[in-house]
């Protein structure tokens, strides 16, 4: 297999395994994937991604930490097979998508000399975030009241959660218990801290 055709498999490979991880969660009562099918693709992947460092001069450091996040995540998989968590099933899709420079790094975000690609970046960046909480939310979905009532939220609810945090809207209806609370107050400073530099840097690319 020639270099193109191997990077381009393992970008292939990287963005199917992200859907399927992700879609089970969002049709979860349709796609229920078996577990040695993962395993295999993971393994397939791995293996792409091992022949590309070899054969690619000048290979980053955030190639052999996702490469090893995503073999650890492999080990587990096989392991946990179906009862592995939302949140960690989110984690492992995100890390895939970064490990093929999908996901853009915080710092070519903000070195970025177009406003049009900072926004995308940056919208970009901020959905990865509000679905990696939206699955840990989802993790502990039974940690919730609903209009002062105690109830278990499904994965849309969490994404809407999630959403509501981030942009530190937070209508009430949906409260968090527990862990949960602290997840949200983490997410909330994220969000605020986040938002405070996109518009700041709006504001001085304004006036260059």
């Amino acid at each position: 297999m020639d270099k193109k055709s191997a990077e381009r498999l393992e970008i292939i490979l990287a963005v199917i395994i992200a859907i399927l991880f992700i879609g089970s969660l969002f049709f979860e009562a349709y796609l229920n994937l078996p577990p040695m099918s993962t395993s295999l693709l993971l393994i397939i992947f791995v293996a792409i991604k091992i022949h590309n460092i070899i054969h690619k001069k000048g290979a980053v450091f955030e190639d052999y930490v996702s490469l090893g996040l995503i073999i650890v995540f492999g080990i587990i998989h096989f392991f946990w097979g179906e009862e592995f968590n939302s949140f960690f099933t989110i984690f492992v899709a995100a890390l895939f998508l970064y490990s093929i420079g999908l996901i853009p790094r915080l710092k070519s975000i903000a070195a970025s000399k177009s406003i049009i690609t900072f926004v995308l970046n940056y919208l970009f960046f901020v959905i990865v975030l509000i679905i990696l909480f939206g699955g840990f939310y989802y993790s502990h979905n039974n940690n919730f009241n609903f209009n002062g009532n105690p109830t278990t939220i499904d994965f849309f609810d969490s994404l809407y959660f999630s959403m509501t945090t981030f942009s530190t809207i937070g209508y009430g209806d949906i409260a968090p218990l527990g862990i949960n609370r602290l997840a949200a107050s983490i997410q909330a400073l994220f969000g605020l801290t986040l938002n405070i530099a996109f518009i700041g840097y709006i504001l001085a690319s304004r006036r260059k």
